[in-house]
């Protein structure tokens, strides 16, 4: 809630700043007095900040950035008022942010990365032991979805293992034997979460497709989503099945092969997208 009414407060100030704009406005001019004040007033240079907003009103600038490594408890977003000379009125932040929102944050920055196996393997070795000391309470105030992720004890690949790349080959190829999809599967979803765990005594790796979006550049557009979308129902018209929207795998971590079936999930979509991954009686009792 107080990290909601800061952002109010800066869209306020942005909004009344806007309608003071003059013309000749630089916002480059102002990213660099905004920069150079940063690093006199705070000592963060240029390249360990993602800039927001910046709008120039009334002789002063108003802006936000985000401090790019900053503490796990913390929310790294620095509002700031500048007078168009360059002197500093006011910086405030970051401030701390909730327990759930903590381990949400760190969760999703691992999601749609290549190596999200390693960013969750080293996320989970940080909040096991966060998680164990909790208060009943506490651990009440997480999503109970992102307490089982941390839960099931996600870890680096064993010695042994297959390498990620191979067992996502294998997950995808055994897939496509099993219920005849296209051979170019991985070519028409997109992967949102790898992890390697042990499950049932033996490690496995567990991979999770959706369908490509809006939020992907490349899909961006209506005219992009457009011939997405007939290519994938043209690829499944073919086997005759309708696309699922996801779908998520798991395979043997030394051999390669499937442990089950597939789960699937059509549109109107039934899972949260981490449903598959921690394995919810709903979700395992979709599989076929």
């Amino acid at each position: 809630m107080k990290r909601n009414r800061r952002i109010l407060s800066l869209f306020l100030a942005l909004l009344f700043a806007a309608a003071c704009i003059p013309a000749h406005a630089d916002e480059n001019a102002g990213w660099e007095l905004a920069f150079a004040m940063l690093e006199r007033e705070t000592g963060y240079t240029r390249d360990q900040l993602t800039p927001g907003q910046i709008l120039e009103g009334g002789g002063i600038w108003n802006f936000s950035v985000f401090i790019n490594s900053h503490a796990e408890d913390e929310d790294g977003m620095l509002l700031c008022e500048m007078a168009t000379t360059g002197n500093p009125l006011s910086i405030t932040g970051p401030e701390k942010i909730a327990l759930d929102t903590q381990l949400e944050n760190a969760l999703k920055s691992c999601f749609r990365q290549d190596d999200c196996y390693a960013r969750l393997a080293d996320v989970t070795a940080r909040w096991q032991p966060r998680l164990a000391v909790l208060s009943s309470d506490e651990k009440q105030s997480i999503w109970p979805a992102y307490r089982k992720v941390i839960e099931i004890g996600i870890v680096h690949p064993d010695e042994g293992s297959l390498a990620c790349p191979e067992a996502l080959r294998a997950a995808l190829n055994g897939t496509a034997a099993l219920l005849g999809w296209p051979a170019d599967i991985a070519d028409l979803y997109c992967l949102i979460i790898s992890a390697y765990y042990v499950s049932g005594g033996s490690p496995v790796w567990f991979f999770y497709f959706e369908q490509h979006s809006y939020f992907e550049k490349e899909y961006e557009s209506d005219e992009a989503m457009d011939r997405y979308q007939q290519l994938l129902d043209r690829a499944f018209a073919k086997v005759g099945e309708e696309a699922p929207y996801s779908f998520g795998i798991l395979v043997d971590a030394v051999t390669g092969e499937l442990k089950e079936a597939p789960m699937l999930d059509y549109i109107p979509v039934r899972f949260n997208y981490l449903d598959f991954l921690i394995r919810t009686d709903e979700a395992i009792a979709s599989i076929e």
